[in-house]
C-alpha cells in the first residue's frame, strides 16, 4: 500500500472516532441494497417502456411512456452520477397525448447533451396521428415549443431517431401505407429534405422500421423489418443510408441492403442497432423459420457485410435447442460484437438458459463453438437480456427472471474468456419479488458503471425503478456503506462495525464493497479510494 494511503487510512481511523457525523441526505439516489432500487418514476397510474441514455457528462437521461391523466404522455428525467434527479416532480413532460395504448419511440442525446424524443402525437385530442420530434435542453427546457412535425400524412407508427453528426436529428418511421419515411431536422428545427420525409417504399410488403443510426457524415442508417408479402409470408431484414444533403438513397442503387433473408424474423420483432463509430453499424436478430438460431452482422459505411451472408450465429446448433432472443453491443476500440441470446428446447420451448459470444472485427467466435454460459437452464423463462460493451475484451450482462410478478433483475460481467469476473458470479441487481417488464441498459460516459431501468408494478400498475452496477460487481455509489449519498467517517464506521461478517457473498451485506463474502481491509480501501 502506498505511504501516503496508509497515513490517510491511519488519520481517518483516529478521527472517526471523535469525529461527529454528517447528517444523511433525503435525496433519492442510487441505492447498494438490492431491496432498495431507485424509483424514477413512481407516479400514480402506470409508466413503462423506459430507455436509457448515458451522458457525456456522467449524467443519465431516462424516457418513458407514463399512462396517467389522458392517455400514454412522454415524459424523461435527468439524474447525475449519484442517482439525484435534476427535474421535479414526474420529470418532464415531453408529449401531452391520448393514446390508450402505446407503440415504440425514439430517444437520443445530442453532443450537447440535449434529449431528442421522436413520438407519435395526436393533440391530446384524438386527432389525426402525426410525427412530432422535441429537443429537451439539460435544463429541462422544451426547445422546440410544442415539437416540430416532421410527417404531412396522417397515421406514422413507431418513430425511432438518431441525432446526426452535425448537430441535427434524423427521424424515421412506418407510414400507414407500409413504407419508411425519413426526414432530417437541423439543429434550429427546420426540416432539411422534402415535405414529409424521403419515402422508401417497398416493391412488394411492408416495412416496419427497427432503428435509426448516425452514418459519421451527416446522414443516417435506417433498418427495416420487411414483410415481403401477405401476413405469413416471410419476413426480413434490410437497410439504407441517407445522404446528409437531400436524403439521397445511397446504397445498392438505392435499393435496401439486404442483412437477412434465409429464414423469417419474428412477428413483431424489430432488432435495435447499435453505431459502429466507424459510419457503420451492427444489429442482432433471431429466425422462426428452418433451424432457429440467434444471428448478428455488421455492415460498414458502404453497407458492405463484415460477416458472412445472413449474420453469424451466436453458436452453432445444438440438437433439440433453439435461440429465440438476440442483443448485440460493440465495441469501436477492438472492433469486437458482443451478442447475448436466450435458448430453450426446441420441442415443448422451456428449459431455458442464457449465453453469450464476442465475435473479432470478421466474425470468428471467441467464446467457443456453443458460447459463454451466462445463465444455466431453468424452468423460468429470462426476459429483455441485454449486453454491453466495456473494453478490453469484456461485456456485461443483465435479464430479469423468475415467476409471474415474482421477477428480479440480474447482471454478470464476463472477462476476455468469457468466464465471470465477479468473485460471486451471478448478482442480483433488484431482489424485490414484483412484476418486472421492459429492461433497458447503458454504460455511462465518465465511471463506466451500467445503469439499468425497467418497469416494475411493486406498488401499482408499473412504475419505472433504476439501478447502477458497477464494474466490480457493486451497486449504487461505491464507498457508500450507509447509503446516505456520502462517503466519509459514516462509512469507515459502518465497515468498522461488520468487520469479518457476510459469510454469503449472494446476500446483500453492509460493508461487503468488494463482494468477497467478508468485509475486511479491502473494503476500506474502496471508501478511501471515493472519499468525498
Amino acid at each position: 500500500m502506498p505511504h501516503a494511503t496508509r497515513r490517510r487510512l491511519v488519520a481517518i481511523l483516529v478521527l472517526a472516532g471523535t469525529a461527529t457525523l454528517p447528517a444523511s441526505t433525503t435525496l433519492a439516489q442510487w441505492k447498494r441494497d438490492p431491496l432498495l432500487n431507485l424509483g424514477i418514476s413512481t407516479a400514480g397510474s402506470d409508466q413503462n417502456q423506459a430507455k436509457v441514455l448515458p451522458a457525456a457528462d456522467g449524467s443519465t437521461v431516462v424516457v418513458w411512456l407514463d399512462g396517467i391523466a389522458t392517455g400514454w404522455d412522454t415524459r424523461l428525467q435527468r439524474l447525475d452520477e449519484r442517482g439525484v434527479a435534476q427535474y421535479p416532480g414526474n420529470g418532464v413532460l415531453v408529449a401531452d397525448t391520448a393514446f390508450s395504448s402505446t407503440q415504440d419511440y425514439g430517444a437520443a442525446l445530442d453532443a450537447a447533451g440535449n434529449a431528442l424524443i421522436a413520438y407519435r402525437d395526436d393533440g391530446n385530442s384524438g386527432s389525426p396521428v402525426q410525427i412530432r420530434v422535441q429537443k429537451v435542453a439539460p435544463g429541462g427546457a422544451l426547445l422546440w415549443g410544442s415539437g416540430i412535425q416532421v410527417s404531412t400524412v396522417a397515421g406514422g407508427n413507431a418513430p425511432q431517431c438518431c441525432a446526426s453528426d452535425d448537430g441535427g436529428v434524423i427521424v424515421a418511421w412506418s407510414t400507414a401505407t407500409g413504407a419508411a419515411a425519413v426526414q432530417k431536422v437541423d439543429a434550429d428545427g427546420v426540416a432539411q429534405w422534402a415535405a414529409g420525409g424521403v419515402i422508401d417504399a417497398p416493391g412488394a410488403g411492408l416495412y416496419f422500421v427497427c432503428g435509426v443510426a448516425p452514418d459519421g457524415a451527416g446522414g443516417a442508417i435506417v433498418t427495416y423489418h420487411h414483410q415481403t408479402g401477405g401476413f405469413s409470408s416471410p419476413r426480413h431484414l434490410k437497410a439504407q443510408r441517407f445522404s446528409a444533403g437531400d436524403g439521397a438513397k445511397l446504397w445498392n442503387a438505392g435499393a435496401p441492403v439486404v442483412i437477412f433473408d434465409g429464414g423469417s424474423l419474428q412477428l413483431g420483432a424489430f432488432p435495435a442497432l447499435v453505431s459502429d463509430g466507424s459510419g457503420g453499424i451492427v444489429t442482432a436478430w433471431y429466425s422462426t423459420a428452418g433451424t432457429r438460431n440467434a444471428y448478428v452482422q455488421r455492415l460498414d459505411a458502404n453497407g458492405t457485410a463484415y460477416f458472412a451472408a445472413n449474420g453469424a450465429t451466436v453458436a452453432v446448433d445444438v440438437p433439440g435447442r433453439i435461440r429465440i432472443s438476440a442483443a448485440a453491443a460493440f465495441d469501436p476500440a477492438s472492433g469486437e460484437t458482443f451478442m447475448i441470446a436466450k435458448e430453450s428446447d426446441a420441442t415443448p420451448q422451456g428449459n431455458y438458459s442464457l449465453i453469450a459470444q464476442r465475435f473479432d472485427a470478421g466474425g470468428t467466435r471467441l467464446w467457443g463453438a456453443t458460447g459463454a454460459p451466462v445463465l444455466a437452464p431453468g424452468a423460468d423463462q429470462p426476459g429483455f437480456d441485454q449486453v454491453q460493451s466495456i473494453g478490453g475484451g469484456s461485456a456485461v450482462c443483465a435479464w430479469y427472471n423468475g415467476g409471474f410478478n415474482m421477477q428480479n433483475v440480474f447482471a454478470l460481467r464476463l472477462g476476455p474468456d468469457g468466464f465471470s469476473v465477479w468473485t460471486s458470479g451471478i448478482r442480483t441487481v433488484s431482489s424485490v419479488m414484483s412484476g418486472k417488464a421492459r429492461l433497458a441498459s447503458a454504460i455511462t460516459a465518465t465511471n463506466g458503471s451500467l445503469i439499468l431501468a425497467w418497469a416494475d408494478n411493486r406498488n401499482d400498475g408499473n412504475d419505472i425503478y433504476g439501478q447502477r452496477v458497477n464494474m466490480d460487481g457493486s451497486l449504487g455509489i461505491q464507498g457508500d456503506v450507509n447509503q446516505d449519498g456520502q462517503v466519509n467517517f459514516a462509512d469507515v464506521l459502518e465497515v468498522l462495525g461488520a468487520w469479518g461478517r457476510c459469510p454469503d457473498p449472494l446476500v446483500f451485506c453492509d460493508g461487503d464493497l468488494d463482494g468477497n463474502g467478508t468485509v475486511e481491509f479491502g473494503d476500506l480501501l474502496i471508501v478511501l479510494g471515493n472519499w468525498d
